[in-house]
């Protein structure tokens, strides 16, 4: 009788140890997968918005445009709609490409077009928080010009994010006002605008 149960035991147990190995041997790996830094950055894809703001003349050559009247008109209002897309070089760190097309008016009923495009490089903090710099050239108010400044944008959430920004404004060539200010060199207007975002990645 213990003989008979001891062999039952023994035999239980080499089962028992044999599905546990062909278990083992059948079991799938869990690998860890690859590193997205897409899935974990707000910025990233493309996005859209609209803007708002204004631009002071510094050198009297941009603002009059071909309403010249004898007196200047150094401050505009500035509003439009932006788009660009956005991608990752690092976890942190984006490029991308953006165009911004609006309109600009004073109190004096003058009015102009504007259309920039920016090539732009960013760093992202605290996961919802982007710095970035642009530069690019464009059409504002009847005259060539190339365009340079920076921003920041908060990401509040569901693919909104806000965010403020300043560009410095030159001429790249003549434009059509009086000889006395033909010429001028260097920045002539600062643009500044606040902008509701939307990232449609």
């Amino acid at each position: 009788m213990i003989l008979a149960r001891s062999l039952v035991f023994g035999t239980a147990a080499a089962l028992l140890l044999a599905a546990g190995a062909s278990a083992a041997d059948g079991a799938i790996p869990v690998v860890d997968p690859a590193i997205d830094y897409a899935s974990d950055n707000y910025f990233e894809g493309f996005y859209a918005g609209l803007y708002a703001g204004g631009a002071v003349n510094l050198a009297n050559n941009l603002h009059a445009g071909q309403d010249y009247l004898g007196d200047w008109h150094d401050n505009r209002f500035n509003m439009g709609v932006v788009g660009g897309y956005n991608f990752l070089l690092t976890e942190s760190i984006l490029a991308g490409v953006e165009v911004q097309v609006g309109h600009s008016f004073n109190l004096s009923r003058q009015n102009g077009a504007e259309a920039i495009a920016l090539a732009r490089i960013g760093y992202t903090l605290f996961d919802n928080y982007l710095i970035y710099a642009v530069g690019g050239a464009g059409y504002y108010l009847g005259t060539g010009v190339f365009a340079f400044g920076g921003g920041a944008e908060w990401y509040l959430g569901d693919g909104l994010g806000l965010r403020y920004e300043m560009l410095a404004m030159g001429e790249l060539g003549e434009n059509n006002l009086p000889d006395a200010v033909q010429g001028v060199d260097g920045v002539s207007a600062t643009k500044f605008a606040f902008s509701a975002v939307w990232h449609l990645n």
